[in-house]
């Protein structure tokens, strides 16, 4: 399966404002989006890249909720978000090389690995504190793999890869 693994979609939120920032309420929900930014987000179902046409629902009002002292206010935002989904292929660059696996940067910002099992099921082969192609000998620079699994701590995702292939040979 090969599809984009950015999306766009308009996505519904929650933001909680403290009254302080009812001065300007704009500038203060761009600030709450803008913590939301580079993070995996449940409701994007992806890690949010940006956010365009914010509107605030209930024609602008917040609601005060039992004894919280926060304005909660409901918010639709059209959003791009980086959603890879399982068997999608990727590609890496290799930034890390140990016995057990492979890391790599994806699009240089997302995490990825491979790990050792499937890499030398797949022809490579680790010596000399790197892995290589086990028939040229080549060091593994950039690889193309399908995703098997998304894993998320924090806001952050870690992208877990099987099925690798040269995607470009390194020059080292």
């Amino acid at each position: 399966m090969t599809s984009t693994s950015f999306r766009t979609q308009t996505i519904n939120l929650k933001i909680s404002l403290m009254p302080s920032s009812l001065v300007d309420v704009e500038e203060a929900m761009a600030k709450q989006l803008n913590s939301l930014l580079l993070k995996y987000n449940n409701s994007a179902r992806g890690v949010i890249l940006a956010y365009d046409d914010v509107v605030i629902k209930n024609n602008g009002d917040g609601k005060v909720l039992f004894e919280n002292p926060q304005i909660h206010y409901e918010v639709s935002a059209k959003i791009l978000a980086f959603a890879p989904e399982r068997d999608v292929l990727l590609r890496g660059k290799v930034n890390e090389h140990f016995p057990s696996h492979i890391g790599l940067l994806v699009y240089n910002f997302f995490n990825a690995m491979i790990p050792a099992d499937i890499l030398v099921k797949n022809g490579f082969k680790f010596y000399d504190n790197v892995w290589h192609d086990e028939i040229s000998s080549v060091p593994l620079d950039e690889v193309e793999f399908k995703v098997v699994k998304i894993h998320e701590c924090a806001g952050v995702i870690s992208i877990e890869g099987i099925e690798p292939h040269f995607s470009k040979f390194s020059s080292r």
